[in-house]
């Protein structure tokens, strides 16, 4: 069964300041319409400043998660829906799948994940010495 997304990766997408490759977050979503209000704003608004992509995965929602996320029109940002609840993981896999950036992160809807804390492996894997020299 495939899943309904909408939204391309911008055409010449690039990470300001070239100090990384470019970065999609990958939030899979059921029945989170009480969350998303409060966390969302804050998670496009990252995304922004940090030119990621954001993949919004709703899970076959029955609360009007659907509805909230269809608000977003922002050209950072993909939704797929799943007609049914299919599972974390697979509402995991279908967001990576439609990833088109060398690195992904997921993170929750919920907000119990710190904004902050996606940019820690990047830190570490763009600044490390290379293996070459």
């Amino acid at each position: 069964m495939k899943s309904n997304c909408r939204r391309k990766v911008p055409s010449g997408f690039s990470v300001s300041g070239g100090n990384h490759e470019p970065v999609t977050l990958v939030i899979p979503c059921y029945n989170e319409d009480a969350n998303l209000d409060r966390v969302l704003p804050d998670v496009i608004a990252y995304c922004r400043r940090n030119d990621y992509l954001l993949i919004l995965v709703d899970d076959g929602s029955k609360d009007g998660t659907a509805e909230k996320l269809a608000q977003y029109t922002d050209p950072l940002l993909k939704v797929c829906r799943h007609k049914c609840n299919r599972g974390y993981g697979t509402a995991l896999k279908t967001g990576l799948g439609q990833v088109q950036t060398p690195w992904a992160v997921t993170i929750d809807a919920d907000g119990q994940h710190r904004l902050e804390d996606v940019d820690r492996p990047f830190e570490r894997a763009f600044t490390a010495p290379s293996a070459n020299g």
